[in-house]
C-alpha cells in the first residue's frame, strides 16, 4: 500500500504498454505488460536499487531517467543496443519483475530529458534517438533504423552548453524545443 505523498510523476499510455507512475524514486506499473512481464489488474512495484524521476512510454517500450542523468531501457526496445537480443525477446517467459537495461553508447554522457515514440527513443542535450527511423523521425537524414543512440545535428547557432533542449516524440515524428540559456555577463 501506497503511503500519502504530496506529487507523482504519472504517464498513461493508449498504447500497448503499462501505465507508470513514479513515488519516490520508485517505478510501478500496470495494464498490459511489457514483453516478457505480465499484465497487471494493480500497481507493481519493479524492485530495483535505481531511483527515479522521469519516465517516457513508447509503444512497447519505456525510458526512464534517474536523478544522475543515466537513462535505462524496459520493454521490447531495451534490445535495440543489442541487436542478438532481438531473436531471443519471444522466448522470454512472463515474469512480475521488470528487466531494466542502461542506455548503451551513453557512457559518460548526463541525460537531463526523455521521449518515446511509438518505436523509436529520445534523448536531450546533445539531441540522441535511436530505433524504428521508416518517417526520418529519427532526424538522422535517412528512413533507416538504429540500434543505438545517434547523434540529430540541430545546427550550431548556439552552442550545446548554452542551450536547453527538451524532446518531445509522437508515433513517427519528433520535435526537439530549443531554448537559448542567458549567460551571466558578471
Amino acid at each position: 500500500m501506497l503511503k500519502p505523498i504530496d506529487s507523482v510523476a504519472v504517464r498513461v499510455s493508449n498504447h500497448l504498454v503499462p501505465s507508470t507512475v513514479i513515488h519516490d524514486g520508485h517505478l510501478y506499473t500496470w495494464g498490459r505488460g511489457f514483453p516478457g512481464n505480465s499484465d497487471a489488474r494493480c500497481p507493481v512495484h519493479l524492485p530495483t536499487s535505481f531511483r527515479f524521476t522521469n519516465a517516457a512510454l513508447g509503444w512497447n517500450h519505456a525510458l526512464l531517467l534517474t536523478g544522475d542523468g543515466e537513462a535505462l531501457m524496459l520493454g521490447h526496445h531495451r534490445v535495440l543496443g543489442n541487436p542478438d537480443k532481438i531473436s531471443s525477446m519471444k522466448h522470454l517467459e512472463d515474469s512480475k519483475e521488470g528487466v531494466l537495461e542502461v542506455v548503451p553508447g551513453l557512457e559518460g554522457e548526463k541525460v537531463v530529458h526523455i521521449a518515446a515514440g511509438a518505436e523509436h527513443s529520445v534523448l536531450n542535450g546533445l539531441v540522441k534517438t535511436w530505433g524504428w527511423g521508416e518517417h526520418g523521425q529519427l532526424g538522422l537524414g535517412d528512413t533507416c533504423d538504429q540500434t543505438g543512440p545517434q547523434t540529430v545535428n540541430l545546427g550550431q547557432e548556439v552552442p550545446n552548453e548554452a542551450a536547453k533542449i527538451k524532446v518531445y516524440s509522437g508515433s513517427g515524428f519528433t520535435i526537439a524545443v530549443r531554448t537559448p540559456t542567458v549567460l551571466s555577463q558578471t
